[in-house]
């Protein structure tokens, strides 16, 4: 046995936000099971209180559910992630070395982020960040 102690090399890098697989579907099935309890008693809650008909009250509950809760707080958690990237490991960035390394060292190595730089923002961005 040998006690020489393995020591990591410090590499600069540029985090740049990825963007999910298949338009994210697999975030979307893993959160699903939440969602579909969420948006049950939210339904069953606007449909107690509102006077107007029953089909009625799920298609306008189901709106406000999304523009309400789900995008919000959807937004809110990808931004508390993103912001965060040393505490998450880098979750939701791609990480882009400013210095060579071999396939050897890879797993050897300290990241030490230099910049951040976020994807163009559009409809289809802000809905796989939801």
């Amino acid at each position: 046995m040998t006690s020489a102690k393995i020591e990591k090399r410090r590499v600069n890098v540029n985090l740049i936000e990825q963007t999910p697989g298949n338009h994210a579907l697999g975030q979307w099935v893993l959160a699903s099971p939440m969602l579909l309890f969420l948006a049950w008693l939210w339904i069953d809650v606007f449909n107690y209180y509102s006077p107007l008909p029953r089909l009625l009250d799920y298609a306008l509950g189901l709106i406000v559910f999304v523009a309400v809760i789900v995008l919000p707080f959807g937004l809110l958690a990808h931004r508390i992630v993103t912001s965060l990237p040393k505490l998450f490991h880098h979750a939701g960035w791609d990480a882009q070395p400013l210095a060579p390394i071999a396939p050897e060292e890879q797993y050897l190595v300290k990241y030490v982020y230099q910049d951040t730089v976020r994807a163009a923002t559009t409809w289809e961005r802000r809905w796989l960040r939801a």
